[in-house]
């Protein structure tokens, strides 16, 4: 012992922590067999709990048995649940057999005594058994460890049949060859007992008791399912064999019972049961003591330390329900569809792809959807409501007109001659809707429309504009006047309309037919009763409070059949109501129709015993002898709702039928006084299981029983000393409902009664209609058929010996009568159908909602509230569309971020590749720029209104020039360029720091340049009068250009250009010098412009080879052959400018015969013939001396040269122009004797300038193409 005590101590100390499947502790068996054997029972005293735990493995049985050792017997156990707490053992049932009736004698032959578990603080016999006992006659119980009677039942058989066999009561083991009884909580101890009939009966007990016996009986305890799936009625009650053939299993509960309950097991930290963490108590139900659960998520071993282990559900999907992504925690899982699916991954197969129609998207459409299907609801029932508007108005003005008048007089004045009341709907197909173009006249009581009827009748339509009240009264016997005028001379009145507010002389739309359709209708409908009638009209519907629907009825006129008639005593206040279904009249306390059951009070039956100490005879009370409803086509007791009750000690209370076999029986017996002073008397656990009053159920389709008590006079002692041990006075026996055991019954007070006479019990009868079997047979003879009402159904009764009839669903009342199925209007309940809203009824059914402006649930006190304005639906829409919003926004803003970005690193790209870097460093280092700035994309958007179509100016080979204002309200013109080539990136830094020193009165300022593009945009001051091209070319050219002008215009060009040559370090070419490159501002001074082509000199072989631009007509024939840009280029395109300034032609005209669309190719083809005069501008052809053209000429064609080397210079060119300017201003240039001055100011001799040139020299090109040529 001491050995014992140390190990549980060390144990103790150091738990081994079992593993997380583990039931057992470490090292014991956890199975014997094929049962699992969980901790705190254990195989042997270390592996269990302690000594009531202890189990026993017996190895030598196949397959080895587990053993409980807590019985005197050990009986083997076949299951253990630490769940449920309980454990199923097999006990073998006690039995007695009697020899044949000759062999009999008064001795019997038990084959077990006892059996218990008594002082376990284990086990107790769980509620779940039912004390069975079989054979005949039997009369099973079971007493206590101290004698005591705890419950029993009486078995017993009917007498057999002549043909020998054996009749049965429908219903399984409800006291014939069968009986159960419950047995209370808290039994560990019993010792069955069969009661020996032999040489103890009356020959009336014996005829009702033995009329059919049985060799072998049994009593014994057993699970209560067993009675329904194991049982074999035919086999298991007549056994002859001594010994049944196997035990039956009983249920046990156990629990850990050193204490009473949780609460005073906790404050014992050390003997507390529940080790595991994840563990809870709970209290025992039956007994003392409790038990421990894992908490919910966690399964195993609450009594092992660490033994609940977390559930992994995503393990078993079966049990636990997640078939998608499942997520173990502890306690707890996580189910969810697939990444790409979507649905309820609680089914099998509820996870679908998803739908790129997103929630979202469902829900905006849905609610489009919803608010589409609303409106036009909405509008269909606008459109009802008008149109049953529109025909009540119709009607409402057919009989004000006096229709119905007129169609009387129609009928019974013996013909019409063709008049017709028309409908306004034919009157407006006749008319095309009284169209403006069928109007035939206009007066003053009306419009007369022409009509076309639909058999082709043209007919003439008057619509009144209005008719006086008085006039209407007589409207219809005026019509029906003027219709029989028939005469040739008289327009003949066709019909009239009377629907429309003013009355037209036609229409149509008889109501006669309908008017005979409804008085035919109520001629032939049945009188139906009013909405709450329950019985055939003239019949009482109650009697004192009782109502009573058909087909009872008080009197046989007022009831279906005898078996429905009823009979109300009014001489007794209140009122009795009698059925006359038994043998004396009962009372009857209820009626109903739909659950087809009536209450009856029936007396119980009393036998009461005079004090002695051998009692003689009982007295029998006054309590009924019999109850008989046999024969009835209409009541049947009860066998859900009723029990057999006994009262009293000791009492074997059992009923017979009419044959007087034994029905049912069960056994009330007391327990003996304790040997206390006080004398009072102990009892056990549980309501009427035996123990001073018992119960037992009763079979179908009972109609007829008698009430038996067996005397018990003249027992045995060891019989009286468990059924006599303590006594009643009274003893009772009835039948009575179910719920009166439970809410009436009073154990003190109804058990020990001494007075003869017991109150009335109430007795629950089922009624049908019983002349036939079924529905089905029913519906066959419409005429006897009970369910007469429209709304009803049929169903047969739950016996099979008949039908009943209910209203359905959303009707009530009598569906036994005509139209006695009514509609509940269930607005008016608003308690039993909870509409607290705007209640509308329908037939069979009923709408609650929200009143309007509020929402919610209408089904709730108070639940329906003011709406808010910002609905559901919008409250969706809304959050969806700000979602997306959003969505949207943030992909927006994003992409507008990255494209911010992406142009940031453009634009500094573009710059740094445009030389923006080395530009900003010359403007830094070369001591300003004179202006010259660095301009962003952004200024010049803004000063060209985003480069507006509007802010146009000009464009050319090279791009377009806008007019622009800046911020500081200086006008500019800015170019944006259309190309420029890799190569000349290079050097586009160098050459605008350049530019941008350039300042020449003649020349276009160069204010700035961007960078920030591809191709950068040029600034430029603002030349207000345009160009010398369209000065001289416009769609509205200037008249008169004076000869001084246009020479003062050559002559700034020529050094503007002669500057750029000469000047300019390093020196500048133009490259694409004509008539639109030359601005005039507002003063018409010449501004050279454009350097989209201009080029630094060249200062080696290497950069003259170079790509160059310019433009047809204007282009160095040699710069064509060769690609070398020179000073001589620019010198040949002003000559052309010249040519053009001078003759007002365009270099190139295209329109032309071929020879002459060249302007230098028609000069030169001139000069060689003498004609070129012809070719110059009329005025300047007056204003212009013969030395003047001459000089003039002989400077254009050296300067349109072939060969470039005997071109002049530019400045050159300036110069001489210069000196024939002023030489065109002297006064007296044309007098014949100052040929020396004239040689002064031409500063040159004269000179022959006879050019003969060739036809092949001349280059005829296109105006306006721009040429590239590489090298």
């Amino acid at each position: 012992m001491l050995y014992r005590k140390s190990f549980l101590l060390i144990c103790r100390l150091s738990p081994v922590t079992p593993a997380a499947s583990a039931q057992q502790l470490p090292g014991c068996p956890d199975k014997c067999g094929n049962i699992s054997v969980p901790y705190p029972l254990g195989i042997g005293a270390r592996c269990a709990r302690d000594f009531g735990f202890e189990l026993f493995c017996n190895h030598s049985a196949t397959p080895p048995h587990l053993l409980t050792l807590q019985f005197e017997q050990h009986p083997q156990l076949v299951s253990l649940s630490l769940a449920d707490g309980e454990a199923r053992v097999l006990l073998k049932p006690e039995s007695k057999c009697y020899p044949p009736p000759e062999e009999r004698g008064s001795s019997d032959v038990p084959t077990s005594s006892y059996t218990s578990i008594n002082g376990s603080t284990t086990y107790r016999y769980s509620p779940k058994n039912r004390l069975v006992a079989l054979g005949c006659p039997n009369l099973g119980y079971i007493v206590d460890g101290s004698g005591n009677y705890v419950s029993g039942c009486m078995s017993a058989c009917r007498r057999p049949s002549p043909g020998n066999a054996v009749p049965s009561l429908p219903g399984r083991c409800t006291g014939e060859r069968c009986c159960q009884s419950t047995i209370p909580h808290t039994l560990n101890l019993y010792v069955p007992r069969m009661f020996n009939f032999e040489n103890r009966m009356t020959d009336q007990e014996d005829a009702e008791l033995r009329g059919g016996t049985t060799p072998s009986r049994r009593v014994f305890l057993v699970e209560h399912t067993w009675i329904d799936t194991v049982y074999d009625d035919r086999k298991d009650f007549n056994r002859s064999d001594a010994e049944f053939e196997a035990a039956v299993p009983v249920v046990l509960d156990w629990a850990i019972r050193n204490v009473a309950n949780c609460d005073i097991a906790k404050r014992n930290k050390t003997d507390y049961a529940c080790r595991s963490v994840n563990s809870s108590c709970v209290d025992s139900t039956n007994g003392s003591g409790y038990l421990c659960n894992c908490s919910q998520g966690y399964e195993g071993n609450p009594y092992l330390d660490d033994g609940c282990t977390d559930i992994n559900e995503c393990l078993r999907p079966e049990k636990y329900g997640c078939y998608g992504d499942c997520t173990n925690m502890l306690g707890s899982h996580t189910c969810v569809c697939p990444p790409g699916t979507s649905g309820n991954p609680t089914d099998s197969n509820g996870c679908h792809p998803k739908d790129n129609f997103t929630l979202a998207l469902k829900v905006v459409t849905g609610v489009c959807v919803g608010v589409f299907l609303l409106v036009f609801t909405c509008f269909w029932l606008y459109l009802g409501l008008q149109k049953r508007k529109l025909i009540r108005t119709k009607q409402k003005f057919f009989e004000h007109n006096g229709g119905v008048i007129l169609q009387q007089q129609m009928h019974s004045g013996g013909g019409t001659h063709g008049f017709r009341i028309f409908s306004t709907e034919e009157l407006k197909r006749a008319t095309n809707n009284f169209a403006s173009d069928r109007v035939l006249g206009r007066g003053g009581h009306g419009v007369v429309y022409k009509g076309v009827l639909e058999d082709k009748t043209v007919v003439a339509i008057k619509k009144s504009k209005m008719m006086e009240e008085a006039e209407t009264k007589e409207f219809a016997r005026e019509m029906f006047i003027l219709s029989q005028i028939n005469h040739r001379n008289v327009v003949k009145l066709l019909g009239c309309c009377l629907e429309p507010m003013s009355d037209m002389a036609t229409g149509t739309l008889s109501l006669q037919g309908v008017a005979l359709a409804v008085v035919l209708l109520c001629s032939l409908a049945p009188v139906t009763p009013a909405a709450s009638a329950q019985q055939l009209p003239g019949c009482p519907d109650k009697c004192g409070n009782i109502s009573i629907p058909y087909p009872f009825g008080i009197g046989a006129g007022c009831a279906r059949d005898e078996g429905f008639r009823l009979n109300c005593s009014n001489s007794e206040s209140p009122p009795r109501l009698l059925t006359l279904q038994f043998e004396q009249p009962q009372q009857l306390v209820s009626l109903s129709l739909a659950d087809g059951e009536a209450r009856v009070l029936l007396k119980p039956k009393s036998a009461c015993y005079l004090p002695s100490p051998r009692r003689p005879s009982p007295v029998e009370g006054y309590g009924a002898t019999y109850t008989s409803i046999d024969g009835s086509t209409t009541y049947r007791y009860s066998p859900e709702k009723n029990r057999l009750v006994a009262l009293g000690c000791p009492n074997l209370g059992y009923i017979v039928d009419g044959s007087g076999n034994y029905v049912s029986g069960c056994m009330s017996a007391c327990r003996r006084p304790s040997s206390s002073l006080s004398n009072a008397v102990p009892r056990l656990p549980g309501r009427c299981t035996g123990e001073r009053c018992c119960q037992s159920i009763i079979p179908p389709t009972l109609n007829f029983y008698e009430l038996r008590m067996f005397n018990f006079e003249n027992g045995t002692a060891e019989e009286d000393a468990e059924f006599c041990g303590s006594t009643t006075p009274c003893r009772y026996v009835f039948l009575v409902e179910h719920t009166w055991i439970d809410t009436v019954y009073d154990d003190m007070k109804d058990f020990n009664r001494s007075d003869s006479e017991f109150e009335a019990v109430p007795v629950v009868l089922d009624w049908a209609i019983r002349n036939v079997y079924n529905c089905s047979a029913a519906k066959r003879n419409k005429t006897d058929y009970a369910c007469r009402s429209a709304h009803s159904e049929c169903f047969n009764t739950s016996d099979r010996q008949g039908y009943r009839c209910n209203c359905p669903k959303g009707y009530e009342g009598n569906p036994y009568l005509d139209d006695g199925s009514i509609d509940i209007n269930e607005c008016l309940r608003q308690k039993e159908y909870g509409c607290y809203g705007d209640c509308t009824n329908m037939l069979g059914a009923y709408t609650c909602v929200c009143p309007p402006g509020t929402s919610g649930n209408p089904t709730e006190r108070n639940g329906c509230r003011p709406k808010d304005k910002f609905t559901l639906a919008l409250k969706v829409v809304t959050g969806v569309s700000v979602g997306v919003f959003l969505s949207v926004f943030m992909c927006f803003w994003l992409y507008l971020g990255l494209q911010k970005r992406k142009l940031i690193r453009t634009k500094q790209k573009f710059f740094e590749q445009n030389g923006g870097v080395i530009l900003q460093q010359q403007m830094h280092s070369g001591g300003g720029a004179h202006g010259f700035r660095i301009f962003s994309t952004e200024e010049l958007k803004r000063a060209t209104n985003n480069f507006a179509s509007d802010r146009v100016l000009g464009r050319g080979g090279h791009g377009v020039v806008y007019k622009g204002v800046l911020e500081d309200k200086t006008v500019v013109a800015i170019k944006k360029s259309k190309m420029m080539e890799e190569a000349e990136t290079k050097e586009f830094a160098r050459e605008m720091f350049i530019l941008s020193q350039i300042n020449h009165r003649n020349v276009v300022k160069l204010l700035g340049c961007c960078l920030e593009v591809e191709v950068p945009m040029l600034v430029y001051e603002f030349v207000s009068n345009g160009t010398l091209y369209h000065y001289i070319h416009g769609k509205e050219p200037k008249a008169d250009i004076p000869l001084d002008t246009r020479l003062r215009i050559a002559a700034e060009s020529a050094e503007a250009l002669s500057y750029m040559h000469s000047s300019a370090s390093p020196p500048i070419l133009h490259g694409d010098v004509k008539t639109a490159n030359i601005l005039l501002d507002d003063k018409f001074n010449t501004k050279v412009s454009d350097f989209g082509a201009s080029k630094l000199a060249p200062t080696d072989e290497a950069e003259i080879a170079t790509l160059v631009q310019g433009t047809c007509g204007y282009l160095d024939p040699e710069y064509l052959m060769t690609c070398q840009l020179t000073d001589k280029s620019d010198v040949y395109s002003f000559g052309v400018v010249m040519l053009e300034l001078l003759t007002r032609k365009k270099a190139l005209y295209l329109d032309g015969p071929e020879e002459n669309r060249s302007l230098v190719s028609c000069f030169t083809t001139a000069m060689k013939v003498g004609r070129h005069q012809e070719l110059l501008d009329s005025q300047v052809r007056n204003e212009m001396s013969a030395e003047m053209l001459e000089e003039i000429t002989y400077l254009l064609m050296r300067c349109i040269s072939m060969n470039g080397e005997e071109r002049p210079t530019m400045k050159e060119v300036a110069e001489r122009l210069e000196m024939l300017r002023r030489y065109q201003q002297h006064p007296w240039v044309e007098a014949e004797d100052n040929a020396e001055e004239i040689e002064s100011l031409l500063g040159r001799e004269q000179q022959n300038a006879n050019y003969l040139l060739e036809q092949q020299n001349v280059l005829y090109l296109e105006e306006g193409r721009n040429y590239t040529f590489s090298m």
